[in-house]
């Protein structure tokens, strides 16, 4: 709605902000961060929506807020890997980060920001966008983020937020593909 207002957060290690001290941070160190960009805000409530590695932290932010939460919305959630900290990651997390390393972060966001769009030929501008938001990460502070242990989001939602939420959220049910 018009009269909302729209607050993006870079999460620790993207964007211009610091990334976590910590050499494997957990779901709850970026919740953590987000309460103190909340209370530095002075925000008490407010509708909570988090995309891809973002949903997790999202829930785990839900999980120890949910008085300020008054709404979850998860877009295209990351499950996560559910490794143990400094485990291996899965193939394809890994060329990701490689791809990342080799390429640099300009060049990867330009090859990979048309792979994320619907229709890339048709939405040019939603292309670049995406590109320019790509190429604002910091490879350390994503590499943090992919290689957080936790359980994946299933087990977070499970075990943590849906009872604290109640009726107040939605998760989609989660397709493989």
């Amino acid at each position: 709605p018009a009269e909302w207002d729209l607050i993006c957060w870079d999460a620790p290690g993207y964007g211009g902000s610091d990334h976590i001290a910590a050499e494997f941070p957990t779901p709850s160190d970026y919740a953590e961060r987000l309460e103190d960009l909340v209370d530095a805000l002075g925000l008490s409530q407010f509708y909570l929506l988090g995309h891809s590695l973002g949903a997790v932290f999202s829930v785990s932010y839900a999980a120890s807020h949910s008085d300020k939460v008054k709404g979850l919305i998860l877009l295209a959630p990351a499950e996560g890997y559910g490794m143990p900290a400094g485990g291996p990651l899965p193939a394809k997390a890994q060329k990701r980060l490689d791809d990342l390393q080799r390429l640099g972060i300009a060049r990867f966001a330009k090859e990979r920001a048309s792979n994320l769009v619907m229709e890339p030929e048709s939405n040019p501008a939603t292309v670049a966008a995406v590109q320019s938001a790509m190429a604002a990460i910091n490879f350390h502070g994503y590499a943090q983020a992919v290689q957080n242990p936790h359980h994946g989001l299933p087990h977070l939602w499970e075990n943590t937020v849906h009872d604290a939420l109640n009726e107040k959220s939605c998760f989609g049910k989660h397709v493989n593909n």
